[in-house]
């Protein structure tokens, strides 16, 4: 009988532990969930508040700098540490008028990041871009018109862009 008393006490408590191991198996990756939870919260809490003094770059494109005889067809543009998103302005100055626009923002290696289309420019004839520092790295912004159902590149925006 004391025997079986202690196999039943055994079992009993290699059971236990059993389920300790099962519930710290279950739990942990409850608690990172709640974890990155939080986390992403917090984040977009910080989104939604207003970003004062947002920077604004004007770019004008590769064909604006030939056209003009600088050495140089790169808008450098420097965002301070203190933006969270910039603005670039392109400026559309000298290029051809098209019902419509697409803009494409290609990474430094030539792959497509992002793209927008059926665009109209504002009332000053310039398209604005309202990017977040983590999105964007150095690279090419291409402007298209588009006119019956084609598309024609415009211009080329190339942004030397450095995060201080």
């Amino acid at each position: 009988m004391a025997q079986q008393l202690q196999a039943e006490r055994n079992r009993r408590t290699g059971l236990e532990q059993e389920n300790r191991r099962f519930q710290e198996r279950t739990l942990a990756p409850a608690r990172t969930y709640e974890s990155q939870v939080a986390r992403l919260e917090s984040q977009l809490a910080e989104l939604r508040e207003p970003q004062p003094n947002i920077p604004v770059y004007d770019l004008l494109s590769r064909e604006f700098f030939i056209r003009s005889g600088s050495a140089s067809v790169a808008n450098r543009v420097a965002v301070p540490h203190t933006a969270r998103s910039f603005n670039l302005v392109l400026n559309a100055e000298g290029q051809p008028k098209y019902p419509s626009h697409t803009i494409e923002i290609m990474d430094r290696e030539g792959r497509l990041r992002w793209r927008a289309a059926r665009l109209r420019p504002d009332r000053h004839g310039n398209f604005t871009l309202t990017l977040n520092r983590a999105f964007m790295s150095a690279g090419e912004q291409r402007l298209y018109g588009e006119r019956d159902g084609r598309s024609e590149r415009i211009a080329d925006y190339i942004v030397l862009l450095r995060y201080l």
